[in-house]
Formats: C-alpha cells, structure tokens, sequence
C-alpha cells in the first residue's frame, strides 16, 4: 500500500470546523496512554500475593489487557462510523459512568479459594476493579486521531500513535523507578485514580472543542477517493505481525518471570522494548531499515535458539536479560517496522488499529490460555519462535517474488499451475517425515528425533531439493534447445545422484558393505554429484537470478534449520518424560535415570529448569534425602537436631516431592502447604516419600500465606517446631513469601524457640541478606548453611537460613561446625507488602 495516497480526503466537511490545536488531541493522548500502562504493573503487583506469586499472574493479566485493548479499539472503530456529536455522548457517558470504580483497589472477596480457577479469577477480578476505566483509555488514541483527521482538514494523525505509544512507555518505566519504591500500594491506587480524573477533564475540552467536526461520509457517496482499501489478505497481515509480536512479548516475559522472578521489573522490560519499537517504527520510516533489521532478527532467531537450549543456559542473569531483550526488541522492529509499512490511509485509521488489537489478542490469547491448556510442558517460546522465523519468511518472499518475478522476465515466476503443488509437496514431506520421527520415538521406542544415523541426511535431502526447484524456476524463459540440454543435465545427474545412493543402500544390505555415509568415498561422491548439479543451475541463471530469491532460499532453510534444532531440544527435555502435567503454576515433568553409581536408578521432578526432588528406585535407597533436604543440607541439620527432644511438628512451604517427610519419625506430624494441584499428585503417584513417612502427614492446598492466615482467623495456631519456606518455582522467587508482614504470620505459628528454615538457593538473587533483616526486626538469631552437595548421592549444593530465638541452638555442635553469619548488602530495606527491591539483591 503505497504512502502517497494516504494524504487524501476521506470526507468534506459539511461546515469548516474551527481547528482544534493538535497540542491538545496530544496532550489528552499521552496522559490516556500514560494511565492505561502504568495501571498494568500497578494492578498486578496488587493481585500477585493472591495468586501464589506465580510467574502467570503477569501472562493472565497481559491477556485482560489485551482484551480489554481490543475491546476499546473495537469500540473505536465503532464509534468513528457514526455522527461526532453522537460519539461524544457515548464515550463522556461511559468515562462519567467509570467513576464509580475509582478508586482501583480490588476487593477482599476477589481472594481465590482452594481449588478456584486462577485464571478465571484474575479476569473476573480485573473486569471488576479496572476493566471499564481501562476499556475507555484504551479507545482514546484511534478515537481522537480520527477526530484529529476530521478537525484537520485529512492531516495524518499516525505521529499520535508514536506519541500514545511514548506515554504507555513512560507510565511503564516510571513505576518500578519512580512509584512503586515510594508510595504504597493503596497510595498508588489512590495517585492512578487522581490522574485518571485529571484525563478526564482533559478529554472533556476536547470533545467541546471538536463538537462541530465533520461527520464521516460513507463511501458510497461520490466523493473523490484515490485510496485502495486494505483487502482481506492486508487485513490478516496486520493481524499476524501483530499477533507475532504479541506472543513473542508474553513468550519471553513468561520465560524470564518463570525462572528469574515475577517482579514488576522482568514484565516492564519487556513491555518497554515492545512499546519503544512501536514509537520508532510509527513516528518515521527512517528508523525502520528493512534490510538491516531483518538480517539482524536472522542472527537474533538463531541466538535465542541457542540461548533457549541446554548448551545455552546461562546463569548469569545480567547476560540472559541482555541476550533475550536485545533479540526481542530486533524481531518487534521488524514486527511493527513491517506494519508501519503497511500502514493506511487515515480513512482506514480505526480499522488499522483494530485489526492490530485482533493480533495482539490472538497472541495473548494463544499464549496466556490456550498454550498452558494443551502443551503438557512449558515449550511456548520454542513453538513461537519457530512460528515467527516462518512468518518472516512469508513476509521475504511475498515481498521479492514480484521483484523477482520482474527480473527474471518471467510473469509466472512460481505462478505456473504446478509451481504450487511442487513446493506444497516438498514441504509436506518434511513436515511428515519429521511427525513420523517424533511419533515413533514417543511411542514406538524409537531413536530420539535427529539422533538417528539417517535424520540428518533426509533433512538435508528435503532442503537440497527445494533450493535445487528453486534454482531450476530462476532461469527465467528459455529458449527451447536451452530447455532440452537442461533438462538432459539435470536428470543425468539426479539420476546418478539416486542411482549411487540405491547402489550403495543395496551393497550394504546384501554384500556386507558398510551402511550409507559411513563408506571411504560416500560423501566425497554426493557432495560431487549434489554440487555438480547446483554449480550447473547457478550457472545457467547467473544472468536472472535475484539476490532476494537467494535471500528467501536461505531465510528458508535458516528457518527449517532453527526448528529442527529446537525440536530435537526440546525432544531432549520431553522425549523421555516419564509423566507431564502443566497448569496455571507452571510445568511439572518427571524423569527416570539409569543407574551412576552403587545408589542404583533415580527418579527427577522439575519445575521448568530446575530440579524439585529426586528419589533413587532401589528399596533399600527410597528413603535416603536427597537434592536440598539432604542430612548435611540446613533443613536436614535443624530437623536432626531438634528431633532429640522429642516429638516435632513441622511445616513446610512447599510440597516438590515430599522428600521433607523421610526426617518424621513416629509421633511427628508434617503440614505440607503447596498451591499447585498438580504437586500432590505427582507427589503420591510417583514417589513413595510420603508413602513412606512414619508419621502423620497432612496436604493444605492454596497459596501458603493465605492458608497461614485463614488458620489464624479460625483460632488454629500450628505452633510449629520447624517451619521450612521453600515455595520458590526454580530461580523466580513468591516475594509476598519474604516480606515483613509474611515473616509475622510465621513468628505467630511458631514455638517461641521454634526454628524458621529459609531455602535461598538462587542463581541470581541474594536473598540471605533479606532474611536476616527480618530476623533483626524480629529480635532474632540467624545463619546460614551452606552445603556443597554430593553428586554421587543425588544432594544438590544448597543455602539455608536459620532463623530461632534459641541463644544456644547455633552453638550445638552438630550446627556450629556449619553455621556462617551472612554478610549484610549496603543499603537493603526490609521488604514488606508494600515495598520490595531485587535490584539490591542481584549476584
């Protein structure tokens, strides 16, 4: 769609309508987009100890909001169709209405129970507090730019959608820096709701002041109009870029938030990267090169392919951060870069954005609810990925076949009548020879995909024959001789290409011959013959070949490439799973290992990347305490300690595979709190530690907080002897577990000489420090132990901290020959409900 059409007129006023200034259309636009992204962090920090903490209390919000967005773009759209005086009344109507919600503090009742639907509670909940303000300030950018377009004689308005775009980025980035360190929670509230009625006022003079704009004028009135209108496949365009970068914006932030930490920070920087390219892309064409940024999202592709698997683990979260938002804010360039392309006229203003919203609500929707309800494992970044390297690919080559097509002299450049079903073959084959793979190493006890001696060369054979079509179409037209001795060539050495493989496959089935590939001169032999006949296609279309199709071949098999490898990735993590469950909290899978050492066979549980517990298979080995818990782990010490004076009742935070229960001993009793229900069944069905537990044992479901709470109000006080926190889901830590207020709720359950047991094991976070601020406040004593672990044994290397108001329990012997004072962070406050900081806290 060419940009030069876009300054017509799509309507004449009925009368000149006094001019609005554009500082106000922008004024009012900003604080809408200012209010409409600041009130996303801020509402889910407020909902987040609710739901368990979890990483998916973020991705479950993202997916209202973009709902909502659509909503209020559809409404928009909507609106701009009928009378401007009418559209006034309807949206100041509304926003009057919207009042009544303020301000944005979300009820007590709206706390889920055991065995609530998380996900349909944070809708209902969000709907409730913030969904109509929200509906109203998401409609206000394409509303008032069509308003703008009317009041401005056709001026383009699309620089307000940077402008919009540049107000929900400040909103984003003001609130880990600037609000959520100073104000309280309920102040923040209080702050949104004020700025909420200063928009407001704001959208009232506008909407005097433009209340003589010019009506729209539909189509079909005779009025001169050059511009085409966006066809159906323009429409689905938009749609997929948009819903491309949507997912790719929920897919990484659920990554980091699952194994970092769900914090207001790790959803903001994504967001922020999302935003900015929107600003870039719409403010000026000059920002976006196409040339270099998709060459860039190539190696970025790649990058994150690597990054994503086992090889590519960092652990350092400074350079996982820098890896993934620098890759993500490539491919949102080319995203959005590739919609600001395709932009329309202003005509079409509301329909643009609309569709854009439709995108945006695809990808929320394919990854917020439909990924975590039928992928059994957490694979949602791989499958994105792949999906956007072959939609970049279809943009390449929609957008240089015509080139092509042009070079070549050839108007039927790929539009022959077999063209189609030729390469819709090709690529059938391999998508089915790769099904046929997956399926017969999953259930037909076959080699892993990839792994297998002939994989690698019928992927490759897939590729070479559809660069080898590719090169054989980009000849151009040929004269008929020309065509005969190609046709001669090409089938010679294709038939001889075949001939040697069927000669060698039979000489290794009947005369003892070495197997295919493994034969002193097989690849010498294909690498010649396959060579022979590409250096033969190159030259005979060395006068038409374009270097876009060149390109397109390689985007191509780049893409084909980047999947396989992510699929024999993530066929490595889910191809031997002994069982799979996911859910709202997160993915759960089980694994069984052959026998290291004299221990015997073990079996794994793992959250995402990190290990939950471990138990080995032999009889005599079932109870041994393994990963965390084991005897010289903190855990282990304190139980082992305490257990002398007689029976224990123990709480822990935090089921994984009960391997807490093989320290309870007759008399005992263990209160096991965990918010996934998916946890206890795993626990019971596939390990035996709580079978096995001799004494009494008890599961409370929800989130532990709440349930620590709830048991107070009923007048029920465990009085724990040892209380064990170790409720964190990998690296990304529940922070309303740590807080202040948390830390009272579990003074209050405990003995007065009861011992609290903090697990900090982290890659990237110090969290000791935090715990013994809280032990200070508390008048407290406090260590840590640290255990390097025995790898033979299964016992993973862990950090514990000690928290008791025992004067002596740090001098027993069988504790003081571990126990090391932490060592304080400059500046860290204590966190509490209203105030948390990782920054201070990061290795």
């Amino acid at each position: 769609m060419n940009e030069s059409n876009t300054s017509t007129l799509e309507s004449t006023p009925q009368s000149a309508p006094a001019r609005v200034p554009a500082v106000l259309f922008g004024l009012t636009i900003l604080l809408s987009a200012f209010l409409l992204f600041q009130v996303q962090p801020l509402i889910a920090k407020l909902i987040l100890p609710w739901f368990g903490g979890s990483a998916a209390v973020w991705t479950s919000c993202m997916l209202f909001f973009q709902l909502a967005l659509l909503g209020g773009y559809a409404w928009a759209h909507w609106l701009s169709e009928q009378p401007t005086k009418r559209q006034i009344i309807l949206h100041v109507g509304l926003l009057l209405i919207s009042l009544a919600v303020l301000p944005i503090l979300p009820a007590a009742r709206w706390k889920p129970g055991p065995g609530d639907d998380p996900l349909l509670g944070i809708l209902g909940l969000l709907a409730a507090t913030v969904g109509l303000p929200y509906f109203l300030l998401s409609a206000t950018s394409p509303l008032l730019q069509s308003w703008y377009a009317r009041t401005s004689g056709g001026a383009m308005p699309y620089r307000f959608f940077a402008l919009s775009n540049a107000g929900s980025m400040a909103g984003l980035l003001t609130y880990p820096v600037f609000v959520e360190p100073n104000l309280t929670n309920r102040h923040q509230a209080w702050m949104w709701s004020g700025g909420f009625i200063a928009f407001l006022i704001c959208f009232l003079v506008v909407a005097f002041r433009s209340r003589n704009a010019s009506d729209p004028v539909p189509a079909a009135s005779g009025v001169a109009d050059q511009s085409a209108a966006p066809t159906w496949p323009d429409k689905l365009l938009w749609i997929g870029l948009a819903a491309c970068a949507s997912a790719l914006l929920l897919a990484v932030t659920n990554h980091l938030t699952q194994n970092v930490a769900a914090i207001p920070f790790l959803w903001v920087l994504p967001l922020s990267l999302y935003l900015l390219s929107f600003i870039l892309c719409f403010d000026s064409d000059r920002w976006y090169k196409r040339w270099l940024f998709t060459r860039l999202a190539a190696v970025e592709l790649l990058a994150l392919a690597y990054t994503m698997s086992d090889s590519g683990n960092f652990n350092n979260l400074k350079i996982a951060v820098a890896i993934f938002c620098g890759a993500l804010f490539v491919l949102f360039m080319v995203c959005h870069g590739e919609l600001a392309r395709r932009r329309p006229p202003s005509r079409y203003l509301t329909s643009f954005y609309l569709m854009v919203s439709v995108g945006g609500a695809v990808g929320g929707l394919l990854v917020g609810f439909v990924f975590p309800y039928i992928l059994p494992a957490l694979i949602d970044l791989p499958i994105v990925l792949c999906l956007t390297a072959f939609l970049f690919v279809w943009i390449l080559w929609r957008s240089y076949s015509v080139q092509a097509g042009d070079s070549l002299k050839d108007e039927n450049f790929l539009n022959e009548k077999y063209d189609r079903p030729a390469v819709t073959i090709q690529l059938t084959a391999a998508s089915a020879f790769v099904a046929y793979r997956l399926a017969s190493a999953k259930f037909f006890g076959g080699t892993p995909f990839l792994t297998a001696a002939f994989d690698a060369p019928v992927m490759g054979t897939f590729a070479g024959v559809f660069v080898e079509y590719i090169l054989w179409r980009s000849r151009g037209e040929t004269e008929e001789d020309d065509e005969k001795r190609d046709r001669l060539v090409v089938l010679t050495l294709s038939a001889s290409l075949l001939g040697f493989v069927l000669w060698r496959l039979a000489m290794a089935a009947y005369y003892g011959a070495p197997q295919l590939l493994q034969g002193p001169w097989d690849e010498k032999a294909l690498i010649a013959l396959a060579g022979s006949l590409t250096a033969y296609l190159l030259w005979r279309s060395r006068d038409t070949l374009n270097n876009n199709m060149i390109v397109c071949s390689l985007a191509v098999a780049l893409a084909f490439g980047m999947t396989g490898y992510m699929a024999h990735d993530v066929w490595t993590y889910v191809g031997g799973a002994r069982v799979m469950m996911r859910n709202f909290y997160g993915a759960l899978v089980v694994y069984d290992h052959e026998a290291e050492n004299d221990m015997g066979p073990w079996r794994e549980l793992r959250h995402g990347t990190i290990e939950h517990g471990e138990q080995f298979l032999w009889p005599q080995n079932l109870r041994h305490a393994t990963t965390y818990y084991a005897e010289k782990s903190g855990l282990g010490l304190a139980l082992r300690s305490l257990r002398v004076e007689g029976d224990l009742n123990v709480g822990a935070i935090g089921l994984g595979a009960g391997t807490t229960a093989v320290y309870a001993r007759p008399g005992d009793h263990y209160y096991f709190y965990d918010i996934n229900p998916n946890v206890p069944i795993i626990a019971n069905t596939q390990f035996s530690f709580l079978l096995h537990c001799y004494g009494k044992h008890e599961i409370i479901m929800g989130d532990a907080r709440l349930s620590l709470e709830n048991e107070l109000k009923q007048g029920i006080n465990r009085r724990f002897d040892l209380l064990a926190v170790d409720a964190f889901s990998g690296d990304a830590i529940p922070v309303h577990l740590l807080t202040r207020e948390a830390y009272r709720i579990y003074w209050q359950h405990l003995l007065p000489n009861g011992v609290l047991a903090v697990h900090v094991s982290n890659r990237y976070l110090s969290l000791a420090p935090g715990v013994a601020l809280a032990a200070a406040e508390a008048g407290k004593q406090v260590m840590e132990i640290n255990y390097d672990g025995d790898d033979d044994k299964e016992e993973t290397a862990s950090e514990w901290v000690l928290v008791t108001s025992r004067k002596d329990f740090f001098e027993r012997d069988e504790i003081k020959a571990f126990a090391t004072k932490i060592v304080p962070i400059a500046g860290l406050r204590e966190w509490t409900d209203d105030y948390s900081n990782l920054y201070k806290i990061l290795r």
